[in-house]
């Protein structure tokens, strides 16, 4: 690192006590606008490959997937192949980067009779970046049984049993690295908890919701900071006809609320609804579930369909946000459709990245077209941006092809990779990793908060959302930057300045009297050294 370097103890101490005087002089005006939230962010999409194509008809497709960043930015991915011509599916697992993934350099077959129709195939990294996966054996026999493998530098462990039958299985890795195991049993679901390196014991999740007829799992996720087990469910607690439209003589079929259940110790369980509307219908469950920095869940669900209820087709896309004890939710599907023509809303996902910010996932295939997908026959796969998981913006179109499963999502440093079955016409595995639209997309980052771009040199983010930068000290970022132009609040200055990385160290600044283009000498420290192009003289700051 360049001159100016302090020892990481001192830095932390002395910038903080910079950073509290600083603040402390700020205008509510100032702090109200530094507050604002970030509009007109895009994905780039870096590139986008098809993994597999699947095996029509609708019940052969690759419905069970899913993927994980690794510490080095290595993708991992599992899927559950149908095997032609048979009741059974290839587990694939295959990682590395996307060259690799296109050339399918590391791919393997880890099970050759794994269950068809089974949606309980998942990848985990730990902390050593090692990857724990889980999927079902078996067809709908006695034999069948949840399986687990642990995979070191792309080479599997051993084959292990972890309980018999078919039930949909969610998996989380605890504190010390070993997989949790959450499944469907009868009427309440049932938690298995790792007692040694190939053990389990299974306890009953105590779930007691008024009116409730028996449980589904949604999600299952372990923050293992906290040490708290995080759960969706529906309680199914409406029994409704199910119809075609138009048609009144139809059997029945069960929706349930949203709801959602914590645990410290995993096995004393509280519980909360999400959503009281009983539109989680038991056969087609679209939903997703994310752990911020700060431990609050976020959550989305599908509302189902009525049409099957009797109804003209409808969907809705709702989120939800647990702040404490409260639960806040919205609609954020439908944006550019009316009620009667959006058709869909499933293949849920969401991405939290390191800045905090949301992206949220779904299907659009709407019954006539509308300007989210625009004239797109196939339907989208739409995009949507929350600074904070609750106000939701930015409804954008990400593919112009309809999602026909789940977007799996996950994120690294500035990048975000989507592993979704996409396009009805051709349902196959589409992988994409996109670029995030942060102004130092691209920075290396070098631990403890540093990161180093080229253009602009070493700054650390642990101070968020305030950056310390090796030569000028506390700088604000404005939310709406970009790479292509970054807006700073200049603290030792006192202003405002707006730079690109083709123009740095090229600054313009802001201000009555003494705004205009600035020079600044690189390493200049203490004072700062810049040329006033409009005064043709040298100025300094601290």
């Amino acid at each position: 690192m360049s001159r100016g370097r302090v020892s990481r103890a001192g830095f932390l101490f002395n910038s903080g006590i910079r950073l509290l005087k600083w603040a402390s002089g700020l205008s509510l005006t100032l702090l109200a606008a530094l507050a604002s939230p970030a509009f007109g962010l895009q994905l780039t999409q870096l590139n986008q490959i098809v993994l597999e194509d699947s095996e029509e008809s609708y019940d052969r497709r690759i419905y069970s997937y899913d993927i994980a960043y690794d510490s080095l930015g290595r993708i991992h991915i599992v899927y559950a192949l149908p095997v032609p011509g048979q009741n059974a599916t290839q587990i694939i697992y295959t990682y590395g980067s996307m060259a690799d993934l296109r050339d399918q350099t590391h791919r393997q077959v880890l099970a050759t009779d794994g269950k068809l129709g089974s949606i309980s195939t998942f990848v985990r990294i730990d902390s050593r970046d090692d990857a724990h996966v889980c999927y079902i054996k078996h067809q709908n026999d006695p034999q069948t049984s949840l399986y687990y493998r642990k995979i070191t530098a792309g080479v599997p462990g051993n084959e292990i049993k972890v309980a018999a039958g078919g039930w949909h299985t969610k998996m989380a890795l605890n504190e010390l690295d070993q997989p949790i195991f959450v499944r469907d049993f009868v009427l309440r679901p049932i938690i298995l908890i790792p007692t040694g390196p190939a053990s389990w014991t299974s306890a009953e999740i105590p779930l007691n919701d008024p009116g409730a007829n028996y449980y589904l799992t949604a999600d299952f996720v372990y923050d293992r900071q906290a040490r708290i087990a995080h759960l969706t469910y529906s309680d199914s607690s409406y029994l409704s006809p199910r119809c075609a439209y138009g048609v009144t003589t139809c059997a029945g079929s069960y929706f349930g609320r949203f709801q959602y259940a914590s645990s410290p110790n995993l096995h004393d369980w509280t519980s909360s609804t999400i959503f009281d509307t009983p539109r989680l219908w038991e056969y087609e469950f679209w939903h997703a579930l994310n752990i911020d920095a700060a431990g609050e869940p976020h959550a989305a669900m599908y509302n189902m369909n009525p049409a099957y209820l009797g109804y003209p087709p409808n969907g809705q896309v709702l989120r939800g946000s647990k702040a404490g004890e409260t639960w806040i939710t919205s609609n954020v599907g439908g944006d550019g459709c009316s009620p009667s023509q959006l058709n869909a809303g499933g293949g849920l996902g969401i991405a939290i990245d390191g800045e905090g910010g949301f992206w949220g996932f779904w299907d659009n295939s709407p019954v006539q077209a509308c300007n989210i997908c625009g004239p797109q026959p196939r339907g989208c796969t739409v995009l949507a941006y929350s600074p904070d998981g609750i106000a939701w913006q930015e409804v954008m179109m990400l593919n112009p092809f309809s999602a026909e499963g789940n977007n799996r999502v996950a994120t690294f440093g500035n990048r975000l990779a989507d592993l979704v079955l996409g396009d009805h016409t051709n349902a196959r595995l589409y992988l994409a990793e996109y670029l995030l639209p942060y102004w130092w997309a691209g920075a290396t980052d070098l631990g403890g908060g540093w990161k180093y771009l080229p253009w602009l040199g070493y700054f650390n983010t642990s101070f968020d959302p305030w950056i310390f930068h090796q030569e000028h000290g506390f700088l604000y970022p404005f939310p709406d930057s970009t790479g292509s132009g970054v807006y700073f609040y200049d603290s030792g200055m006192g202003r405002f300045w707006w730079t690109t990385d083709s123009l740095y160290p090229n600054v313009y600044r802001f201000g009555a009297g003494d705004g205009g283009w600035l020079w600044y000498l690189r390493d200049s420290v203490a004072p700062r050294q810049f040329f006033n192009f409009t005064a043709g003289s040298w100025e300094t700051a601290p």
